[in-house]
């Protein structure tokens, strides 16, 4: 419930549970933060929960949970939107790099953007975008990411999905994604890419993929 918030060289270190956690609050910066974890399960780097107007820009974040988790677990309250991240390092050891939904009570999660950052490790798909409850989660862009592979099995997965946090038992929808200029080097490995929709009314439209490169190959309509 904050407004006008500047968090700015900070480091946490070990923690037990989710390290940052914004929620339900606006106009927030959160600058040159150092997340050393991946002591414990559950150390979520940073979570925006329905929160908006977040700026998030030179952080390092080391997680053994996600790094990046963008959460709406309140009906009702503000929806997750109209944030950036930039210019940050992130490393996860086990979960994901980026997480948006999975707990999806609010309406929207929109315009969000991460662009100019460097992956050094990844464990699950970094890139995961699981709506449920009929989120809409929509004008989300990727851009200028760099990651370091390790022949892992899956880098980008769309889906509305259901699991065990949801209240309301429906999936999501994503509308609107673009990945450009995104490359991962590193070792070969399957790094499957999957954008599925969960039935006719709960779908992935208007996914673009702009210039996506996986251990030098490009990732175009031949890609397989």
């Amino acid at each position: 419930n904050s407004n006008n918030v500047l968090v700015k060289d900070v480091i946490l270190q070990g923690g037990a549970t989710w390290s940052s956690v914004i929620r339900r609050s606006e106009n927030i910066t959160v600058e040159n933060m150092k997340v050393v974890g991946s002591r414990l399960r559950n150390d979520d780097g940073l979570n925006p929960v329905n929160s908006r107007n977040i700026r998030i820009r030179n952080c390092f974040i080391r997680t053994d949970d996600d790094c990046l988790a963008f959460k709406g677990k309140d009906s009702g309250s503000f929806d997750v939107e109209k944030i950036e991240v930039e210019k940050c390092i992130l490393w996860c050891d086990r979960a994901r790099i980026f997480l948006l939904g999975h707990e999806s009570a609010a309406a929207h999660m929109r315009d969000i953007t991460f662009k100019d950052i460097d992956i050094v490790h990844f464990g699950m798909t970094p890139f995961l975008i699981e709506p449920g409850e009929e989120m809409e989660i929509e004008n989300i862009r990727f851009e200028n990411i760099r990651l370091n592979g390790e022949g892992q099995e899956e880098l980008i997965r769309l889906k509305p999905t259901i699991n065990q946090y949801m209240k309301n038992k429906v999936p999501g929808h994503i509308d609107g994604v673009v990945f450009k200029n995104i490359s991962l080097t590193g070792k070969s490995g399957p790094y499957g890419i999957q954008f599925v929709g969960a039935d006719i009314n709960h779908r992935v439209k208007n996914v673009t993929i702009d210039g996506l490169t996986i251990c030098g190959r490009k990732v175009d309509e031949n890609y397989s």
